[in-house]
């Protein structure tokens, strides 16, 4: 079946949650510290893939919460001994999610990733109740609630390295970031494509006019998508003059599961005619020069640089 991660361990310690990959037919296993299989959850059915996300940290009975992917939605679920998996319809998103219990073990804090930045969506499961978290603009790299009604998070954007915050103004431990301006401006492209605009976040330097040089950073993956986020790269490259492109190309997270699965062109080809496609429009909005692009990738997207520079 492959190898399994612990996903969550009950309160009272009787009860473990195995994770497998989201899409196997075992996605999410329960069972008892001596191995007695309570249930297996599966991930390749009608129903869609499967997360395990942990356990309700109160409660009279275990409380297992889950993301399910069904229909080009992630749906929030909840697992007991008593009701087998239930989806909440209610609490629905269009691009991929994660979760963690408030305290009180009836709430839940939902970060979304959704086209490049982060929102937050406080549900209550017993009301059926799903209201936004005010967040600034950006990318929470994590989000905990905190007893009491404090949120404690790690946000950062593209000019601003990743910092520490409380909403209840709870002195939190500095970061050993970067300190003070980080040079450059941030502009949100949308290039049309066959199976929607490709986005773009471009950065740009502050001084002097354009067009600039560039340099396209290409995210690996391809099950991951840039972020406006910091980025001591992009900083680096700002500071020294060249505009710098980060392309979720089709495949990317953060999108929605067709987005993930638009391969039109097939593998790589279809990432590379994005990233061809956002080059032309940057030069035909004046925002870079033509004949002083670079193209900077590791991994997946170390691929699609050879693959760009073979075919393109």
């Amino acid at each position: 079946e492959g190898p399994a991660a612990l996903a969550g361990l009950a309160p009272g310690g009787d009860l473990l949650a195995l994770t497998r990959t989201a899409d196997s037919p075992a996605a999410v296993t329960l069972l008892t510290p001596d191995g007695t299989v309570v249930a297996v959850l599966p991930g390749d059915g009608p129903h869609g893939r499967l997360w395990a996300l942990g356990f309700a940290p109160t409660g009279p009975r275990p409380t297992l919460l889950l993301v399910r992917e069904h229909e080009d939605r992630y749906l929030l679920t909840t697992w007991t001994p008593d009701t087998g998996a239930v989806t909440h319809d209610w609490c629905a998103f269009d691009t991929q999610i994660t979760a963690r219990w408030y305290p009180d073990g009836h709430n839940v804090l939902i970060r979304q990733d959704r086209h490049g930045r982060s929102l937050l969506h406080r549900a209550h499961l017993t009301t059926r109740a799903l209201v936004p978290v005010p967040t600034p603009r950006g990318t929470l790299l994590d989000a905990a609630p905190r007893p009491g009604g404090d949120l404690h998070t790690l946000w950062t954007d593209t000019t601003h390295p990743p910092t520490m915050t409380s909403s209840a103004g709870t002195p939190l431990p500095p970061l050993g970031t970067v300190a003070g301006h980080v040079p450059g401006t941030v502009r949100d492209i949308h290039t049309p494509g066959p199976d929607g605009p490709v986005h773009t976040l471009l950065c740009l330097p502050e001084d002097g006019t354009g067009p600039h040089p560039a340099v396209f950073l290409v995210h690996g993956g391809p099950a991951d998508h840039d972020r406006d986020a910091y980025d001591g790269t992009v900083h680096s490259l700002v500071a020294s003059g060249f505009a710098v492109a980060r392309v979720n190309y089709r495949g990317s997270t953060g999108y929605g599961p067709r987005w993930q699965r638009a391969y039109r062109d097939g593998v790589g080809h279809t990432q590379v005619a994005d990233l061809a496609a956002v080059h032309a429009d940057l030069t035909a909005r004046g925002l870079i020069r033509p004949d002083a692009t670079g193209l900077w990738g590791t991994s997946w997207g170390g691929y699609l640089v050879l693959l760009a520079l073979g075919t393109r």
